[in-house]
């Protein structure tokens, strides 16, 4: 066919640089076409498993693989193989064009791995487990392995080198890179010990008291996780931090039907007086307000319920602790109980002569 196609353009520009500049372009047209060809039949195979098969997994695999743009990227990688298998045609030009089309299909190569790596996570997504150990992390991990071993053999072949010789510096190239990187590679390696040791799931509610982060974990990557606030707002936190710093996870009491309340309140300490029976008011103001909590029914009697007192630090009142569990676990519905349950305190704090310690204003400095 070449051979007839190349004695048409000769007999229209010549033998000459036209009459080969043609044939070329007209080598590149017909990868493009075959490309294209392969690319519509290839979708078309995929749509039809989607559609039809009756494997169910063989459908979602198929919906993933059109939607992670695998198709498109094996297109484009068999373009690239077109044009080396042709490169013969290109004249001199044959080595430079063969180099140029190894080092794009070894990219392609790099994105198919990729996009599977990516619809194997979206079909493992669906599963329950996925909560329990979302592999993201892991995945990424993978992705990251793939790109650097390809990139080394891309250099290799750009630079015409064996891999083996780049490989072997690869020691040096490290510790640069772990200097670099540091921070990187410390997500790295916490990404992989939350997901391996279980630390955090999707859909856990936890705070960082050091961070000022309080909310549901919504995404768990391999240097980051997102978690999400009351208000919708998400903050996202390096995954080292979950190793460097105490942090509280939610996930026992509320998959238990169960959420601990705490409210506190400061004494003024020259309201608090003995009484008859050799107690205080507040001790009195404590064991009735712990028997009034006991019978409210959404507190939960047989677990912690604690109303204490504090040591007095810094002179602002004596500190009174309220603690209890609920069973209240929505997160509206809990601050709005456990302000129920602080409020109630303050106001039947009065009744025994306990008052609500106030700072006095300091005084103006005399000039």
């Amino acid at each position: 066919m070449f051979k007839v196609v190349d004695s048409f353009f000769y007999d229209i520009f010549g033998n000459g640089y036209l009459g080969k500049a043609a044939c070329m372009i007209f080598t590149v047209f017909l990868a493009v076409a075959l490309a294209v060809i392969f690319n519509i039949l290839l979708r078309t195979v995929v749509s039809f498993f989607k559609s039809h098969s009756r494997v169910s997994f063989i459908r979602t695999a198929s919906g993933y693989i059109l939607r992670r743009n695998v198709v498109k990227h094996v297109s484009i990688f068999f373009f690239f193989f077109l044009i080396s298998y042709f490169a013969s045609r290109f004249g001199p030009a044959k080595e430079p064009v063969i180099r140029f089309s190894t080092v794009l299909m070894l990219s392609m190569i790099i994105f198919v791995f990729c996009d599977i790596l990516d619809v194997a996570g979206d079909i493992y997504s669906e599963k329950p487990a996925s909560r329990r150990r979302p592999i993201k992390g892991p995945i990424q991990v993978v992705k990251i392995v793939i790109s650097l071993v390809m990139t080394l053999i891309i250099i290799s072949v750009l630079i015409g080198q064996n891999p083996v010789v780049l490989i072997s510096g690869i020691g040096a190239f490290t510790a640069i890179l772990s200097i670099v990187f540091k921070d990187a590679l410390l997500g790295l390696v916490a990404g992989v010990q939350i997901t391996s040791e279980n630390l955090i799931s999707i859909g856990d509610w936890i705070s960082i008291p050091s961070e000022n982060v309080e909310g549901s974990v919504s995404d768990i990557a391999l240097i980051s996780v997102k978690v999400t606030a009351f208000d919708n707002t998400v903050y996202t936190v390096p995954a080292y931090t979950f190793l460097s710093q105490a942090f509280k996870n939610w996930h026992k009491t509320l998959n238990e039907g169960m959420r601990q309340g705490v409210f506190s309140f400061a004494a003024d300490p020259d309201s608090i007086v003995m009484t008859e029976d050799g107690s205080t008011n507040l001790t009195r103001f404590r064991h009735d307000l712990a028997d009034e909590l006991k019978k409210d029914p959404d507190i939960l009697p047989d677990k912690t319920l604690i109303i204490r007192t504090r040591s007095n630090e810094g002179g602002k009142g004596l500190p009174v602790e309220i603690i209890f569990m609920t069973r209240i676990t929505d997160y509206d519905d809990y601050c709005d109980f456990v302000s129920g349950i602080g409020e109630k305190a303050l106001a039947k704090a009065g009744g025994y002569g306990i008052r609500i310690y106030r700072a006095l204003p300091s005084s103006p400095a005399l000039s």
